[in-house]
């Protein structure tokens, strides 16, 4: 068995066709196999997650609506006693003054005032008590004495309607009082003569502040709960939260009035308030017999509020679960496929080798399969940065081998695999990001020529960079790959062709924006989103694509990417219409220019290095890396035996370049808080892999080496660290 070499370009072998070249059918299997298997693991935990989810969803609004209905009977049987009152003191009052002419009772205001005025002590409902003549001009009131004879109350609706021959309990709306400028609403019934003709009206006020703050107690702080009394004709009596105007009315075409009108004992409808637009779910009971309904509503708002409460836990704790998995499972892929490979190798040379040379294979075999069980522990950024820095080493060594067709592949796979780790972390925000201010005249034609293959030949790309576009702050490896996240998108939005544009101004408009961000607008005409996927479109893992085509990790490292730096991002779209991905950005007056490291010949000035680092694999590489460049290096295992040289020793030292993350009770910060202490002049580099550990050091003012670096960064460190050496004397 052969195995054939090629040399891999842009736009060759997908990433499932690389994995599995040069493997044999049933090792292909065998892949395949553990990637679904992976894949279909965390799909499950996904559906169960979402299965929760919709259970706690329905269950949440059972809850609420239950709680409305026993809010509105609770709101009903309150108002039935209130209107009971009210109907004993109306009866009160037709009885006090039956038979007597409104002649009699003028002559007896004095005394039949301070009676009504008892009846309504200790009623602190009740704003007060009035008789009208036929005329609809007051005779008695329980506020006032004597009445004020001179005001007109005829066109108030219940003495209307009284007029008109209502003999029953009038209920009116909300009022507002002409004399007392108090808003109120009124119970009415009709005087009659001994010949039953009209005599004028008994009617006791009452405040609906009463019933509002009975209201507002049962209401939950922060909820958007409203509860009302409404007339059967749909007439606001009394409401929580208050409305504007006092006279509110519930349109007769709506849901709620057809079934108060059609005389409904209690009910829950799905409608639209007509007072603040906000979407209910209405709880509606009658008050006894009384033409009037208590009504409750409550919202989706407040239901998912309390959803998302009881499911944030779940929710962390299902990404946590899907993120292991996916990790240990391609991790595992990974290393099946080099296992796979490396047998494959190792059998084809056995096959054209003598048999003599059998032994000696197999032995070389075994040590190969260890020196690769040995190296699954290891963190996979070391593991970059050791390949990235033994390419370096071998290519300067024999510049024969530095071609396309043999160290540029291994450079290209240590790329590939930074780009897949980089995607995982960004979302998380430990992706370690180093923001420059970029032209964007000069980033953005390049990142389109990327975008080019990617969105095919049926979608224009058009680009526009407006001439007064200032530098934007980005880490210019994410920002890059951003876009190419946005393209994909569109690409699978637009799968019959279409317009994807890339536009970046001055931002404008906010007074908080203007002059402050630049403004990237990365469009496209494709099928565009509901307003329930735009909701969630920033989730991580989420995705609406279909047949695991999606990791749904795009647009959360998109968001993670402008956030990283003071950005914001906002998302518009319509089902049918497109979508429109707004970047916000850091401007920037002037472009940071990138240190020029110069060609990989150009000479470093030999330092002596202090290397501390207890990885051994990263160790070695960076020990080889800096004895190629001419350095002496000088390697501890941890901080305290550092500490502990620099203490026996009186060495001559250029730099300390020491890790953060070490074995033992000292890590590289705190180094380098005792190196800053005791030797002023001995500059020290942290390396590290983790964006919260680069803040760490920032704060200190520690220069950092972020992992996995290369042989480019080594040297430009290297030279700008080429001073006299210090000596590590205490100062």
């Amino acid at each position: 068995m052969t195995l054939s070499h090629s040399r891999e370009v842009p736009g060759g072998p997908a990433p499932l066709a690389r994995l599995t070249e040069g493997l044999s059918a049933g090792q292909m299997r065998t892949l395949r196999l553990l990637m679904t298997g992976v894949i279909l693991t965390a799909v499950t935990v996904v559906l169960f997650l979402a299965y929760l989810a919709q259970s706690q969803y329905e269950q949440n609004w059972k809850e609420e609506i239950q709680a409305a209905e026993r809010t509105a009977h609770v709101g009903s049987e309150h108002a039935l006693k209130l209107f009971d009152t009210s109907h004993v003191l109306l009866d009160r009052l037709t009885d006090l003054v039956e038979d007597k002419s409104n002649a009699d009772i003028a002559a007896l205001e004095p005394q039949l005032h301070e009676k009504i005025k008892s009846m309504v002590t200790g009623l602190p409902q009740v704003q007060s008590i009035w008789l009208l003549d036929d005329a609809g001009h007051p005779v008695l009131s329980n506020r006032y004495l004597p009445a004020p004879r001179n005001l007109d109350l005829a066109d108030r609706e219940s003495f209307q309607a009284h007029l008109r021959g209502y003999r029953g309990l009038f209920i009116t709306g909300a009022l507002l009082g002409k004399k007392t400028r108090e808003i109120f609403f009124d119970l009415t019934v009709r005087r009659e003569t001994r010949d039953r003709k009209f005599a004028g009206t008994v009617q006791v006020s009452l405040y609906p502040e009463y019933l509002e703050q009975f209201y507002a107690s049962m209401v939950p702080a922060g909820s958007q709960t409203a509860i009302a009394l409404v007339r059967n004709d749909g007439t606001f009596i009394a409401r929580w939260p208050k409305t504007a105007e006092i006279q509110a009315r519930i349109p007769a075409t709506s849901t709620v009035a057809r079934a108060m009108a059609e005389n409904t004992k209690s009910s829950v409808i799905d409608t639209v308030s007509s007072v603040d637009g906000i979407l209910r779910k209405v709880a509606i009971r009658k008050v006894g017999d009384y033409p009037v309904y208590v009504a409750v509503g409550v919202t989706r708002d407040d239901v998912i509020s309390g959803w998302r409460k009881e499911m944030a836990p779940l929710t962390v704790m299902a990404l946590a679960a899907i993120a292991v998995i996916l990790c240990l499972g391609f991790w595992l892929v990974r290393k099946t496929r080099q296992q796979f490979s490396l047998s494959n190798t190792l059998y084809a040379e056995v096959v054209q080798r003598q048999a003599a040379e059998k032994a000696l294979l197999q032995s070389q075999k075994m040590e190969a399969l260890g020196h690769l069980t040995s190296g699954v522990a290891h963190d996979f950024n070391n593991l970059l940065m050791t390949v990235d820095m033994s390419t370096h080493i071998i290519a300067e060594a024999n510049p024969s081998l530095n071609g396309p067709e043999r160290l540029t592949a291994i450079q290209r796979a240590v790329d590939t695999g930074a780009k897949l780790t980089r995607q995982l972390l960004s979302f998380s925000r430990r992706q370690p990001i180093a923001p420059a201010a970029v032209s964007l005249h000069e980033l953005l034609p390049a990142i389109m020529d990327l975008c080019r293959p990617v969105l095919g030949s049926s979608v224009q790309g058009r680009l526009l960079v407006y001439p007064l576009t200032p530098a934007a702050l980005l880490d210019r490896s994410e920002f890059e790959l951003a876009i190419l996240n946005l393209a994909i998108n569109s690409r699978h939005a637009m799968p019959d062709g279409g317009i994807f544009e890339i536009m970046a101004r001055p931002a404008s408009g906010d007074a908080a924006t203007a002059g402050q961000y630049v403004e990237i607008l990365v469009s496209d005409t494709g099928s565009g989103m509901t307003q329930e996927t735009l909701a969630r479109v920033f989730e991580p893992f989420f995705t609406t694509r279909k047949n695991g085509q999606g990791t749904g990790l795009g647009l959360s490292q998109v968001k993670a990417m402008c956030e990283q730096v003071g950005g914001q991002v906002h998302l518009s779209s319509e089902p049918g219409h497109g979508t429109i991905v707004r970047l916000l950005l850091p401007a920037k007056d002037e472009v940071t220019q990138t240190p020029n490291t110069g060609p990989a010949c150009t000479a470093v000035t030999p330092l002596r290095v202090l290397l501390v680092e207890d990885n051994i694999e990263i160790a070695e590489a960076t020990k080889l890396a800096l004895e190629s460049l001419g350095c002496t290096v000088i390697h501890c295992g941890n901080a305290e035996e550092a500490v502990l040289l620099l203490k026996v020793d009186a060495l001559e030292l250029d730099l300390i370049l020491s890790d953060v993350q070490m074995p033992g009770s000292m890590n590289g910060i705190d180094l380098a808080k005792q190196v800053r202490e005791r030797y002023l002049s001995l500059p020290i580099v942290l390396m590290t892999g983790y964006a919260e550990r680069l803040e760490d050091a920032q704060e200190l003012g520690i220069r950092i080496l972020a992992k996995p670096f290369g042989m480019p960064a080594l040297r430009e460190l290297l030279q700008s660290c080429a001073t006299p050496p210090a000596s590590v004397q205490p100062a």
